[in-house]
């Protein structure tokens, strides 16, 4: 059996659209927000797409709403969310592909900023061996409204996949990594076979310009 990883984005590779954006229109429909909330929020994802606003600022400007809300509250939330607007959007050649190292030996990771709440679910359903995630505080059972560590994205997440392949004996430079977005690009250029998926554009030049596969799903 092959003894290597393959790590996955989660928004916009193995999702076929934003997990963030997805959720505000769920807090919207279930009267969580306001409908000025529900434009904000889509402003904001839509800038954060394109490069206009750090990302760090933006999960902790919306962690921060959830000070107070409990733990087993947001499960049950998540799975509802998950099985009416997120499953929908799993991506057939992402659950193809995700199959593919599965049965190839390979262990198969989520490498994302998005929560374990959304992580865990798309986890489980496609069955991918393990989750790194950004990690939400949680004392007696309810939110903080702050974060554990660092925001996991860009940089964070090159640091999170290096630490993870030492602690269970992978080589990293041996990965796969797919992803969509040039905030990527850390762990692309680690690793050895970097794969572009519906990649935004600047990562599509960055990749054609240096051989990398780019994978239209």
């Amino acid at each position: 059996m092959n003894h290597y990883i393959a790590f996955y984005d989660l928004d916009m590779t193995i999702l076929s659209t934003s997990s963030g954006k997805l959720f505000i229109k769920y807090l919207f429909q279930k009267d969580l927000i306001s409908s000025l909330d529900l434009i904000t929020g889509m402003y904001i994802s839509l800038m954060h797409r394109a490069g206009f606003i750090h990302s760090d600022a933006i999960i902790r400007k919306w962690v921060a709403r959830f000070i107070g809300w409990s733990e087993k509250s947001m499960e049950a939330m998540s799975r509802d969310w998950f099985l009416h607007m997120v499953k929908p959007t799993i991506r057939d050649d992402a659950a193809e592909s995700i199959h593919w190292h599965n049965s190839n030996g390979a262990k198969t990771v989520i490498l994302s900023a998005a929560t374990r709440f959304i992580c865990e679910p798309v986890q489980h359903t496609l069955h991918i061996d393990d989750s790194i995630c950004t990690e939400l505080d949680i004392r007696k059972g309810s939110f903080t409204g702050k974060i554990i560590g660092e925001y996991n994205h860009g940089e964070e997440k090159l640091k999170r996949a290096s630490d993870y392949c030492n602690e269970k004996g992978y080589d990293l430079r041996s990965a796969y990594y797919y992803a969509d977005s040039i905030s990527d690009l850390p762990v692309l250029e680690k690793v050895q076979h970097p794969m572009c998926v519906t990649p935004d554009r600047l990562l599509r030049k960055t990749a054609k310009k240096r051989g990398w596969k780019i994978l239209d799903w």
